[in-house]
This record gives C-alpha cells, sequence and structure tokens, in this order.
C-alpha cells in the first residue's frame, strides 16, 4: 500500500516537531528545522500529486484565452490567437501532464500580455482596454489561488525559536 503525498509530508513534519526539535539544543539548528518544516508546506499543494490546484489554474488559463480570443474577433493585428492543441483541458490518457499544458497556456497568455503591452498600430482603445481587463482578473485570481494554497508561515519559530517545542534538558 501506498501512502499518500499528503500523509509522508505529514509524517515528516510530525517528526521533526515531536522528535527532531525537542532534541535540538543549538538555536541555529533548530531554526534549520522550523525552516525545513516551512519549506514542506510550502511545497505540499504544488506537487505533480497535487492536481487540483494544476486543473484550477489550467481551467483558469482556458477560460481567460478563450474570453481574448472572443474579444479579439474582428480586431486587426489582434493578440496572438490561442493555438487548437491547448484550447481543451490536457489529456492523461495521451502522457500530456498537468504542468505542460499549464506552462504551454502561461506562455501563451504572457505573449499576449506583451501584444497588449506594445499594441500595434490600428487596434481600438475599447479592444485593448477590454483585452488588458480579461489579462488583468485573469492575474488577479492566480494570485489569490496561490495565496490560498500558503500556509501561515513559521518565522517567528524560525527566526527567534518562539515555537512551542522546547529543547530537550541537558544531562
Amino acid at each position: 500500500m501506498n501512502n499518500s503525498l499528503d500523509r509522508l509530508f505529514s509524517g515528516i513534519i510530525a517528526s521533526l516537531h515531536s522528535e527532531i526539535i525537542p532534541r535540538l539544543d543549538d538555536e541555529f539548528a533548530r531554526g534549520q528545522a522550523y525552516a525545513t518544516i516551512d519549506l514542506l508546506n510550502n511545497l505540499r499543494p504544488r506537487l505533480d500529486w497535487a492536481v487540483g490546484p494544476l486543473a484550477a489554474q489550467i481551467a483558469a488559463q482556458l477560460v481567460a484565452a478563450r474570453r481574448i480570443d472572443e474579444l479579439a474577433q474582428g480586431v486587426p493585428n489582434g493578440p496572438p490567437a490561442l493555438p487548437p492543441a491547448l484550447a481543451a483541458m490536457p489529456d492523461p490518457a495521451a502522457g500530456e501532464t498537468l504542468r505542460w499544458r499549464r506552462d504551454q497556456l502561461d506562455e501563451h497568455l504572457c505573449k499576449v500580455v506583451d501584444w497588449q503591452n506594445q499594441p500595434p498600430a490600428g487596434v481600438s482603445e475599447t479592444a485593448l482596454a477590454a483585452i488588458a481587463a480579461v489579462t488583468a482578473q485573469y492575474m488577479q485570481e492566480q494570485v489569490r489561488r496561490e495565496v490560498s494554497l500558503l500556509p501561515k508561515p513559521l518565522f517567528g519559530e524560525i527566526a527567534g525559536n518562539t515555537g512551542t517545542a522546547k529543547p530537550a534538558a541537558k544531562n
């Protein structure tokens, strides 16, 4: 039986809290242990096994890219069109990974942002403003998604060893 990645991270973090940190009598070493816990807490929601956040980001990217394509119809010298190969959710059966699709959609949306930052002559201000609004909304939503994945940082414990775990008494 395989443990889930989340369970493995929880076990490592629990061991650091209950077994390792109490036995460290060096402040620097305790700070490093707390930094390791903080790192594990921040990696946990971003790893490949965390399909939910990647799928949510891809869905949001597709919504933004499709909306931009709609707004760009009839706009001369409009932004780059969404490539047909990227227009649907990834197909794991075809060997495609979520990370690859996310990265490809990021690249596409970056090209759209580059276009809007230096629009060609003849692009109407109305079309440009509408496309810029879509990209801005997507970026704001992406920041919210990223922040929602972050646990409360352990800065206090890392910097000053003020956590609840105390070092074991010396013999």
